[in-house]
């Protein structure tokens, strides 16, 4: 299956807290499914949600429970890489960085108003996610 066949059916799918799929996703819930059904990797539980705390108590608990097995904080994201999203100093909201052929990469992600999206950084500086952070696994 292609990244693009993977994502297509996903696109609009609802918001529903602490959902996995395959109907319903929250944020986390959705990285949890796409790591799972496109990467083949099972991620470990996490506290959620993040709303509320500060940026580098996110960071903390995130690198917590992923820096034992592998994961990272990168500059750039790469494929499959999850992006955790904030508000000026609130980290809120996390996604998947994936690539289709003639797209530079994206993020995929749930919003709780629209459901699955699969959009560019730049849309989502419009919609004032103000930083942007990568973990990747390796």
């Amino acid at each position: 299956m292609t990244t693009v066949e993977f994502i297509e059916p996903l696109i609009g799918k609802r918001w529903k807290r602490f959902t996995e799929g395959p109907d319903t996703f929250d944020c986390w819930g959705l990285v949890v499914y796409v790591r799972r059904h496109l990467f083949n990797d099972e991620l470990p539980p996490v506290e959620r949600p993040f709303e509320g705390m500060e940026l580098a108590q996110a960071r903390e608990l995130f690198e917590r429970s992923f820096a034992p097995i592998g994961w990272h904080r990168v500059e750039k994201p790469q494929e499959g890489s999850i992006v955790l999203l904030s508000r000026y100093d609130r980290p809120t909201h996390v996604g998947v960085f994936l690539s289709v052929p003639g797209s530079p990469g994206r993020v995929l992600h749930c919003h709780e108003d629209f459901g699955v999206m699969y959009e560019s950084p730049i849309q989502l500086r419009q919609q004032m996610w103000t930083r942007f952070r990568y973990y990747s696994r390796g």
